[in-house]
């Protein structure tokens, strides 16, 4: 072996993710990790089923069945328990480098539990904003977790002050990338709308938290007060646990010639729908950071936002989106019949929008941090191994 095949290879690392391999920020950290030379060995544990085709990448997923779906609590008890003991084996028989939990709650627990004070752990947004108020048993479990983990990342500044609540310790700011050259401004392929309507719309998982309601009373609101309702479209993209409902409120406002829902969609096809569209609207009750933001701005949409927890800081005011606190579907209203009037605001949005993702957010300079705090990680980790 020459001396650069050595110093190549001592830089190589074992890498383990812990997360739910449904998730379409999980399917990106995969496909990147997979390609990337610096990993040498790449396994994923999950607990969830997956969704998403991984058979052609460089991965080995190991995923538990759950045969107990009826008994609810004990059921569940006895599923994660028979995880954590395959979890145990397969991080005893790899001796992975880089143990590196998603999701600080369930994750977090099977992290801090198999590989005590020994892995990264992640924050994504619910578990640091939702779970610890639901119960005095969550709070401890995410202090528990918080404390058994040697480094902890965080996507946004706001979801790092809200985790200092639980712990002391360092958390450092790692947000998700885009990658621009994917989400890009282009004539979309079979549009959805015969004619060239102005079309409003997000792409977003329909829970309550995402205020897709709100949305759709907003909307209801400019085709009452503006003429030629029939040029005005509502785009949702996207499934979720709240399409029944939101359906059922769109057929009660009578607006249902208005409105297109597309239910789940693949991954590859959420550039073609944001190109869809004239203006997006993310009217959101929690918010850690803002994928679909993004995504909607690299892709040159101008975009209107509430102004929760993370999405402040994605979002310069009225120059690269516009942000509205204290968000009610009235402000909502006013904010899109803004930019519908508005014609320079919305082409300056949109062009200052893709320049603000490029120079911030770029996919690979983002992922590219994760490799930096896995080779520092494994570097410490050798260092304070030679001590004992």
């Amino acid at each position: 072996m020459s001396i650069k095949q050595k110093h190549n290879s001592e830089k190589q690392f074992s890498l383990l993710l812990l997360l739910n391999v449904n998730s379409c920020h999980s399917n990106k950290f995969i496909k990147y990790f997979s390609k990337n030379d610096s990993i040498k060995n790449f396994h994923v544990f999950t607990v969830d089923p997956t969704s998403f085709n991984y058979e052609s990448d460089n991965v080995t997923i190991i995923s538990c069945v759950n045969f107990f779906p009826r008994m609810k609590f004990l059921g569940k008890l006895i599923f994660y328990f028979s995880a954590l003991l395959k979890l145990r084996k397969l991080i005893r028989t790899h001796n992975f480098d880089v143990v590196h939990a998603h999701f600080a709650t369930t994750y977090g627990l099977l992290g801090a539990l198999a590989s005590p004070y020994n892995f990264i752990l992640s924050l994504w947004g619910s578990d640091i904003f939702v779970f610890p108020k639901k119960s005095l048993l969550w709070k401890l479990i995410l202090k528990f977790n918080l404390s058994r983990a040697k480094r902890i990342l965080s996507t946004s500044h706001a979801m790092k002050k809200e985790c200092k609540k639980y712990t002391s310790k360092e958390i450092e700011v790692t947000p998700f990338g885009i990658d621009t050259e994917k989400f890009k401004p282009f004539p979309p392929r079979n549009p959805i709308f015969d004619s060239e309507p102005i079309v409003i719309g997000c792409v977003k998982m329909l829970e309550i938290v995402a205020g897709v309601d709100i949305l759709i009373h907003a909307f209801n609101l400019l085709l009452k007060n503006t003429p030629d309702t029939e040029n005005y479209k509502l785009l949702i993209v996207g499934g979720g646990s709240q399409y029944i409902n939101l359906t059922e409120l769109v057929l009660s406002l009578n607006i249902e010639k208005h409105v297109h829902f597309t239910g789940f969609i693949e991954p590859e096809d959420i550039p073609n729908y944001h190109n869809m569209m004239t203006i997006e609207a993310y009217p959101s009750r929690h918010e850690s950071f803002g994928i679909s933001i993004l995504e909607a701005m690299s892709c040159g949409k101008p975009v209107i936002v509430s102004g929760v927890e993370g999405l402040p800081e994605i979002i310069d005011a009225y120059i690269s989106g516009i942000i509205v606190y204290k968000l009610t579907k009235e402000r909502l209203y006013e904010k899109i019949l803004e930019l519908v009037q508005n014609t320079d605001l919305k082409l300056s949005l949109s062009k200052k929008a893709r320049i603000h993702v490029e120079n911030k957010y770029e996919y690979n300079k983002s992922m590219s941090l994760f490799i930096e705090i896995y080779e520092a990680y494994k570097a410490s980790s050798k260092k304070n191994n030679s001590y004992t």
